[in-house]
């Protein structure tokens, strides 16, 4: 994607239909990626394992 906009930007060279298309679906995707990963679903659980494993690691003392 930045090889095309560098490349039509410095180089002044055209960019085709199916380029500026194929960008738009690369950087829709990534968003929708990002949109998706960063708003928290019903199915996960609230608060992971893990901190629980940690929980139980601070509790326990070695002799």
């Amino acid at each position: 994607m930045a090889s095309l906009l560098f490349g039509w930007l410095i180089l002044d060279q055209l960019l085709s239909s199916g380029q500026v298309i194929g960008g738009l679906i690369v950087v829709s995707g990534i968003v929708l990626l990002t949109w998706r990963r960063a708003t928290p679903s019903a199915s996960q659980p609230s608060s992971p394992s893990s901190k629980k494993v940690l929980h139980h690691a601070r509790e326990r003392t070695d002799p």
